[in-house]
């Protein structure tokens, strides 16, 4: 969609991902690819629900935050989210689940992001948009503030 990130700026979103409470909470870690943003989730018992499968919750936590990640590499403005989506395909019980997620727009004020949900076979257990309004505070500002609140 645009031209590629910074490595350095890929580099901090990853070492802020790695020091989020939410991020020691599930298990996640983020990682680039191009111009997506693919959040990994190690298969945790404790984020099942009571039929075995990873709770519906979850996946909407993997679609916002990999969309999350997704848009403050390709915009300036601090994202938050004011619209999210997401479909469950298929249950996920006992797997590794990746959310992959990219930017589909971007202006000045709004930026959107399409994410796809799948086990390490390829199966697609859920998808969903995220749709995030782009704050006055540039992205590598919050970066670099160790104070700044963790996503």
């Amino acid at each position: 969609m645009s031209t590629p990130a910074p490595l350095d700026r890929r580099a901090r979103l990853v070492a802020r991902a790695a020091t989020s409470r939410l991020a020691g909470t599930t298990g996640y870690r983020v990682r680039f690819d191009d111009d997506r943003a693919l959040l990994d989730l190690p298969y945790n018992a404790a984020l099942d629900n009571g039929a075995g499968a990873i709770h519906g919750g979850i996946l909407c936590v993997l679609v916002d935050t990999a969309a999350w990640y997704a848009v403050a590499l390709q915009t300036e403005g601090w994202p938050a989210t004011i619209e999210l989506q997401a479909r469950f395909l298929a249950p996920a019980a006992r797997t590794d689940l990746t959310a992959t997620a990219r930017v589909v727009r971007a202006g000045k004020r709004l930026a959107t992001a399409d994410v796809e949900v799948c086990t390490p076979e390829g199966a697609v257990i859920a998808t969903g948009t995220a749709t995030f309004t782009l704050g006055d505070r540039p992205v590598s500002d919050r970066l670099s503030d160790p104070a700044a609140e963790r996503t």
